[in-house]
């Protein structure tokens, strides 16, 4: 089973939650690693932890890249592993747009986002022996369900057409009109 987490290495995005966790995790999974330290600010040594594992091998740090579509399409899982509530969860999306379900922390936008057992797997923040249980129990027939359900749920909730339907219904009941285009004059001397 591969495992996929992207994001910067800031201290509050659950990089030592994770390690933690994958130091116990069975020899069956493998974690790629996306993302490098912020450019300001408190961040978390990626590499150093890594390699303090007994099974650092499992692990790939590809580092930061451009686009990470081509990175989820090729796992069967994202984690997002934060220490502190994200206010939304943009990773998430992208995951479950591609059909992959989503391991993350029990708290902000993801909490909201993930539905636990359906799209993905729910566990508290900080806590690295639920999450490293969460990992080691996943079977592959449960994570295909997950997957197939986090699909339905983009193609419910989040895909472009939905927010435009959401807004023009925000719009329309608050009577806000959308501006008329005006044509623009040319004034000839």
């Amino acid at each position: 089973m591969r495992l996929l987490v992207a994001s910067r290495w800031n201290s509050w995005k659950g990089y030592a939650t994770l390690i933690n966790a994958w130091g116990s995790v069975g020899l069956n999974k493998s974690l790629t690693v996306l993302g490098g330290p912020p450019p300001s600010g408190e961040s978390t040594d990626v590499p150093a932890l890594v390699s303090q594992l007994p099974n650092a091998e499992a692990v790939c740090i590809v580092g930061q890249v451009d686009d990470i579509g081509a990175y989820i399409d090729q796992a069967d899982i994202v984690i997002i592993p934060s220490d502190a509530p994200e206010p939304f969860g943009l990773v998430a999306i992208e995951a479950f747009a591609r059909g992959r379900p989503v391991i993350a922390s029990n708290g902000g936008g993801l909490a909201k986002i993930v539905d636990h057992g359906r799209t993905g797997w729910l566990f508290e923040m900080r806590d690295h022996r639920q999450l490293a249980q969460i990992i080691d129990e996943l079977t592959i027939p449960e994570v295909t369900s997950a997957g197939k359900n986090a699909r339905s749920s983009y193609e419910m909730d989040y895909t472009e057409a939905v927010f435009i339907d959401r807004i023009e219904k925000v719009l329309t009941k608050t009577n806000v009109r959308r501006p008329k285009r005006r044509a623009l004059r040319c004034n000839s001397r």
